[in-house]
């Protein structure tokens, strides 16, 4: 059973997109923080904002159309009437 679970790990390990660089090869600096925590600031301040008004610029641009004629939410109207009228 254990030597089961060996030769899939060494399977699993082999398949290994990203494989671990050796500590040898990596290099820690002020800079490389910086640029993390900015990068995860930036993507939790993107994810917050779209948890808290989700999609509020395509609510906003509905159309709701009937008979040839187009109105937003707002109740304005859209569509052109024959020969002049309101709208676009």
């Amino acid at each position: 059973m254990a030597d089961q679970y060996k030769k899939t790990a060494k399977v699993v390990q082999s398949m290994d997109a990203f494989p671990k660089v050796n500590e040898d090869y990596t290099q820690y600096t002020t800079m490389g923080a910086v640029v993390t925590i900015v990068c995860a600031l930036l993507c939790s301040t993107l994810f917050v904002s779209e948890v808290v008004r989700p999609s509020r610029l395509s609510a906003a641009r509905v159309v709701h159309v009937h008979h040839r004629e187009a109105w937003t939410p707002g109740g304005r109207r859209l569509t052109r009437e024959r020969g002049g009228g309101d709208g676009l």
